[in-house]
């Protein structure tokens, strides 16, 4: 059996009105000395009064009947919820702050707490309940960060689940605010034209993309971004749109469609190869290695693409078999040019920097290495079944930074509502 009682703990200087509770506090007046009585001092118009956070007092009956009192607020809740997320013990999390959510739901602590849950939950890999929190939050009365950072979060979930029109929606929605700051506006830009890529919809993303480098070169000289991440970002999805129209472009007979389609093929990789070197050029670690990856794997690509391409069925056996060794000397210079690109990628690391990117380059060196190497013998080495033009990708979130249960985390740019 136990009781409890909530109390509200107001301090004043004076008598103060009940339904101070739930207001601001009144500013205190400046003491001014007089010039001719320097001990007088002028007496605030308005009593002094603080604002703090409720407390609940259980009084708990054990099973020897004896009584013990536990008091706490939601700042306890709050802290021991955080603690728990730092040690990874999320389900306690969890409960520190639903338990704060049920007993403290006017406290200003609300908001910080669904947005941590939200972590919690992502950190399990239980995406939907991570959108209900930040859904949740985003209904509550809070500062314009927190809103802000609560749809962000929000809309890196739902790309995380593949929602794209529902992510879609959230990032419009965010930038029609007119109180975001540069870096909110080029991380909205950038997460919106992700998604527009994934959605295969290239042109709008084309727009969006460019929008987000085009006010970075405006703002740059005048404006200081948290981080240079999501400009980056743009650009190498600026990339990743004739990159992925160059891999979907197949090389068809009869010789008239193979040269049209060799030539849309090269279109499309001469301007994703300028757009990876502007994204290298941004000198972010992460995107920068990204781009390099990317480079190299259109460079096989082109070699998948040209060694699996059809033989001209006018050709007699001889022919033919002289055809495809002639294809493969041809095409070799596109394998040694991907080595070369993979290899420099994967140099990064004794430069310090290390990404998913430049170990994946390590891996794809090593692959080639081994194509190359059979082809010198005289084998005709053909890509694995299904590769052939494919881009090649990582199971990787744009916006991940640290590693959660199974998948990524989202959006980790963000400063965790356990910094508080």
């Amino acid at each position: 059996m136990k009781r409890w009682v909530v109390v509200a703990l107001l301090a004043a200087c004076g008598a103060a009105p009940a339904k101070l509770e739930h207001t601001p506090a009144a500013p205190a007046q400046p003491t001014r000395r007089s010039a001719i009585n320097d001990q007088q001092a002028t007496i605030p118009k308005t009593p002094q009064v603080i604002h703090l956070e409720p407390m609940r007092i259980e009084v708990i009956t054990d099973d020897q009947g004896r009584e013990q009192v536990v008091a706490y607020d939601a700042g306890e809740l709050f802290d021991a919820g955080n603690e728990a997320l730092i040690a990874g013990r999320y389900e306690r999390a969890l409960g520190h702050y639903d338990q704060l959510l049920e007993d403290f739901p006017d406290s200003d602590l609300t908001v910080p707490a669904l947005y941590n849950a939200g972590l919690a939950h992502e950190e399990q890999g239980e995406w939907d309940a991570a959108v209900r929190r930040y859904a949740d939050l985003a209904t509550r009365q809070g500062t314009p960060r927190d809103l802000v950072d609560g749809v962000i979060r929000m809309a890196a979930v739902l790309a995380e689940l593949q929602r794209w029109p529902d992510a879609a929606k959230a990032l419009d929605e965010l930038l029609e605010r007119d109180d975001l700051t540069p870096s909110d506006r080029i991380e909205g830009l950038a997460r919106l034209g992700y998604v527009l890529v994934e959605s295969k919809d290239y042109a709008g993303a084309e727009d969006i993309l460019r929008s987000a480098v085009g006010y970075y070169a405006e703002i740059r000289d005048r404006e200081v971004l948290r981080s240079d991440y999501f400009v980056a970002m743009s650009q190498y999805y600026l990339a990743q749109i004739p990159h992925r129209q160059f891999s979907a472009i197949p090389i068809r007979l009869p010789d008239k469609q193979t040269k049209r389609d060799m030539e849309a093929k090269a279109d499309r990789i001469l301007i994703a190869h300028d757009r990876y070197l502007e994204t290298v050029e941004l000198a972010n670690p992460y995107w920068a290695s990204a781009a390099g990856f990317q480079i190299a794997s259109m460079q096989k690509e082109m070699w998948d693409a040209l060694v699996l391409a059809p033989i001209p069925p006018r050709l007699g056996p001889e022919a033919a078999e002289f055809y495809v060794k002639e294809v493969h000397r041809l095409s070799r210079q596109f394998l040694e040019k991907a080595l070369d690109t993979h290899q420099k990628n994967a140099a990064l690391d004794g430069r310090g920097i290390r990404t998913d990117w430049t170990d994946a380059s390590k891996r794809e060196a090593d692959k080639i290495a081994d194509i190359l190497a059979r082809e010198s013998t005289g084998e005709l080495v053909l890509p694995a079944s299904g590769s052939g033009g494919a881009l090649h990708t990582l199971d990787i979130d744009p916006g991940s930074a640290s590693p959660g249960s199974g998948r990524r985390s989202p959006a980790a740019y963000v400063p965790g509502r356990v910094d508080l």
